[in-house]
């Protein structure tokens, strides 16, 4: 990254060698690198503070006249359009055609409006005792601050908030068995739209801004060490093979996660 980053990308805690915990912020991660203006011009910030519209990932534009001036935009959708409209960041869909556009639209809304908050609803309810875990190991406290209670209070606010958000949304209100068939239906769906899993969505020579989308959620269910979520795409050949592409082309430094992918390829096809 350049010395002085134009863009600061605020997220979740996370390791530099595996995907983010929350798929907005692997998103956009995604896009930055997927911009070639924009993939040298930003620095990762993490850490437990939240945008004004209380969400992360948000972002911090240096103004280019006063660097000490930073404008702040929340919510990747309208990070992405403010970074496009501007001229900071590449359109990825400039030569689409308006249907490609519209079926980008379509499938873009079914990841973020339907799968995004289903697995979050396992996340933070009937998965929680392992999403505990990881969220636990992420937290960053201040050393005068590591005794028992601090971490585990801060777990149960986390939660409580992702619950009633969740619950607001109607999903929380779902069965585990009805959260699971959403799951599945947007997982055979792509896995069907995608095909062999060897080319891009709209199939082009270059990723447009749908595969950013699919390829982050898609390494979101591959990230976790839990059975439900490993088998949605352990039984998919091809999207395996997809998350493998988007992971060498973006993030290739995930070298762990790589090897993670790698085998649950070798045991989807042996199946």
């Amino acid at each position: 990254m350049s010395a002085e980053p134009k863009i600061h990308l605020h997220v979740f805690p996370k390791s530099t060698d595996k995907p983010h915990n929350s798929g907005y912020c692997q998103k956009m991660e995604t896009y930055l690198r997927a911009s070639p203006s924009l993939r040298s011009s930003y620095q990762i910030v993490g850490g437990l503070q939240m945008s004004p519209k209380g969400k992360a990932p948000w972002i911090t534009i240096a103004s280019e006249s006063d660097p000490s001036h930073r404008t702040v935009i929340a919510d990747s959708h309208f990070i992405v359009k403010h970074l496009v409209a501007s001229g900071l960041g590449e359109d990825l869909d400039a030569e689409l055609t308006p249907v490609q556009r519209a079926e980008t639209r379509a499938f873009v809304w079914w990841t973020e409006g339907v799968f995004f908050p289903a697995i979050n609803a396992l996340r933070w309810s009937p998965l929680w005792p392992k999403n505990y875990e990881e969220w636990y190991k992420a937290i960053p406290i201040p050393g005068f601050l590591q005794w028992w209670p601090v971490k585990p209070i801060l777990m149960f606010f986390i939660r409580r908030r992702n619950v009633q958000a969740l619950e607001a949304r109607d999903v929380g209100k779902h069965t585990k068995e009805e959260v699971e068939s959403l799951l599945k239906e947007w997982v055979d769906g792509v896995s069907v739209r995608l095909g062999d899993g060897e080319g891009w969505f709209h199939g082009g020579t270059e990723p447009t801004y749908v595969d950013v989308v699919l390829g982050s959620n898609l390494m979101q269910i591959a990230l976790r060490d839990v059975a439900e979520l490993v088998e949605l795409v352990g039984n998919h050949a091809n999207l395996l093979r997809y998350t493998e592409r988007c992971v060498d082309l973006w993030f290739p430094e995930y070298e762990e996660f790589k090897q993670k992918l790698a085998r649950m390829k070798i045991a989807a096809q042996m199946d």
